[in-house]
């Protein structure tokens, strides 16, 4: 299973197929957010995709696939 990319399909406002690389993630300052409350939102995620991306986040991010006995 790839745990480090998230696929979204073109549709509606989005032009094209995007890929989310979960890998290479990097912080943001809040300014750039705050500024993005002007701009129109591009997509919204059906339950079942917000369901898999919080999947692939916790199993991407939580490192489960290691395999390390925490049961002490």
């Amino acid at each position: 299973m790839t745990t480090n990319m998230f696929f979204l399909p073109a549709g509606g406002p989005l032009a094209q197929d995007h890929v989310v690389r979960l890998d290479d993630a990097h912080s943001m300052l809040v300014a750039a957010h705050a500024a993005a409350k002007d701009r129109e939102k591009l997509f919204t995620l059906s339950n079942t995709g917000f369901y898999m991306l919080v999947f692939k986040l916790s199993v991407h991010f939580c490192r489960l696939q290691e395999k390390v006995n925490r049961s002490r």
